[in-house]
């Protein structure tokens, strides 16, 4: 499906071009949608003049999902690694006498260890 098709409009970005759609034609001419995906990577679909829902080609959709596994798995690492830091024992007591701790001591700790890791 090219830009020019009636009533069909497109526009360049960094990866293709975006075909711009309204939802009648989507629905009337899906497999011209499917086509504009196939080819162009993403279609926008209009309703009233407003982008209510954009249509990726798979292999964007997979490109998309892969690029945050690596973000999430790091993410479960580094929680797991801190659930395993905050049962070590001694952890509760830790926590509780910062609970208890003043302002002022709190503060006096932060700075230190601030110290600490630029040292």
């Amino acid at each position: 499906m090219a830009g020019n098709d009636a009533g069909n409009k497109s526009r360049s970005h960094g990866r293709g071009k975006t075909v711009v759609m309204t939802s009648t034609e989507a629905q009337n001419g899906f497999g011209r949608m499917l086509d504009a995906v196939a080819n162009n990577g993403t279609v926008l679909i209009k309703k009233h003049n407003v982008t209510r829902a954009v249509v990726i080609s798979a292999d964007r959709y997979e490109a998309l999902t892969r690029e945050e596994s690596p973000a999430l798995d790091a993410l479960a690492a580094e929680f797991d690694d801190m659930l395993a830091r905050m049962q070590r024992p001694g952890a509760r007591s830790g926590m509780q006498a910062a609970f208890d701790a003043s302002p002022d001591v709190l503060a006096s700790a932060a700075v230190a260890a601030a110290m600490r890791r630029a040292g």
